[in-house]
């Protein structure tokens, strides 16, 4: 009974991954699309790759111990996690609060909740009618700068989701992100 819920289990595990993988291309994908696009497309493919030699590794290891019965090397897992850690240096998820009213983004050095540093660079770019913050896209005319030092930018505009436009509020902490900002803003 035991083999039987840790292989139900790990087809969850592999189903849910790839469900993730589906949901944050279609978060991004009208992204794709913008003309004179600046964003790092290639971080994001690339973080998608390793999301796939994950499910790639697991799927191998189940195959090998529940049909072979042999059982998989666990040092071969250094391998995608050492990716995975190089990976989230660069650049953390912004913190996002989003309510039917407004739409609040903070971009840290750190991220609290999903994880990546800022060493290497950060998701925010520009394309030719606005900036873009992670997934969300301001146009350049609505913006407003509140706040404008070597340490934070805060800025607001308004941005477009779901079919709604909101009111959004950007917290730049971020070197990168700052640095890059410096010379649009």
């Amino acid at each position: 009974m035991k083999y039987y819920f840790k292989l139900f289990f790990s087809i969850l595990l592999i189903v849910f991954v790839l469900w993730l993988i589906f949901r944050r291309y279609k978060k991004f994908s009208f992204i794709f699309e913008l003309e004179e696009l600046d964003y790092p497309i290639t971080k994001f493919h690339m973080g998608t790759i390793i999301n796939i030699i994950f499910v790639l590794f697991f799927m191998y290891e189940l195959i090998s111990v529940y049909c072979f019965k042999k059982y998989f090397e666990p040092r071969l897992y250094l391998i995608p996690l050492g990716l995975l850690v190089i990976y989230f240096c660069y650049g953390a998820v912004p913190d996002i609060l989003e309510n039917k009213y407004k739409v609040k983004v903070n971009v840290d050095p750190a991220a609290r909740l999903l994880g990546g540093f800022d060493f290497f660079g950060s998701w925010v770019g520009q394309y030719k009618d606005g900036i873009i913050i992670y997934y969300y896209l301001i146009k350049r005319d609505t913006i407003k700068v509140l706040k404008n030092t070597d340490e934070e930018i805060i800025f607001q505009g308004m941005t477009e989701t779901k079919k709604v436009t909101l009111p959004i509020e950007v917290k730049l902490r971020s070197r990168p992100s700052i640095k890059y900002f410096k010379n649009i803003l």
